[in-house]
């Protein structure tokens, strides 16, 4: 058993003053599937590392599948430049992992845990270079845009084949 002194917990180490309201470049550093403990309905629970000055902080999204949560989806195909995806119902956040955007932050009064930041809105960071996970770039595609990488073909090379 590792020691530890019980109350350092109320110190609250790891709790960050929330960044003032605004917009801040972030990145998409992982998409979990989860259910909503409270309506039980499917959402997307998103890890964001927001960046302020030099300073890299963790935020957390959710997205929960209802009528009155799909915008946010929505923002989330924008700032990827899928909304064609997002529109034919095949746009998959996990596939976004990474990649940059903007993010829009406002400051809520959690009586729990006491003032944090919410994500208000997602939108396109100017200059990213999106990249959809399974998919290579435009010119090492063999069969064109679109075309999705095969992580399942391997070629076995021994020595004897390199030839220098």
């Amino acid at each position: 058993m590792l020691n530890y002194n019980h109350k350092d917990a109320d110190k609250g180490g790891d709790r960050y003053e929330p960044l003032p309201v605004g917009e801040y470049d972030a990145v998409i550093a992982a998409v979990d599937e989860d259910v909503s403990k409270t309506s039980g309905d499917p959402m997307y629970k998103v890890t964001l590392e927001v960046y302020s000055g030099n300073q890299k902080r963790p935020l957390w999204d959710y997205i929960v599948m209802t009528e009155k949560m799909v915008w946010k989806l929505k923002q989330y195909a924008r700032a990827m430049g899928a909304e064609a995806e997002f529109d034919n119902e095949a746009f998959d956040l996990n596939a976004y992992e990474g990649n940059g955007l903007r993010v829009n932050l406002s400051i809520r009064n959690d009586p729990k845990y006491g003032n944090q930041n919410n994500v208000k809105s997602i939108l396109p960071k100017p200059g990213a270079s999106i990249k959809k996970r399974g998919v290579s770039a435009p010119s090492d595609r063999p069969g064109g845009a679109g075309t999705p990488t095969d992580p399942g073909r391997h070629v076995a090379v021994s020595e004897d084949d390199i030839p220098f």
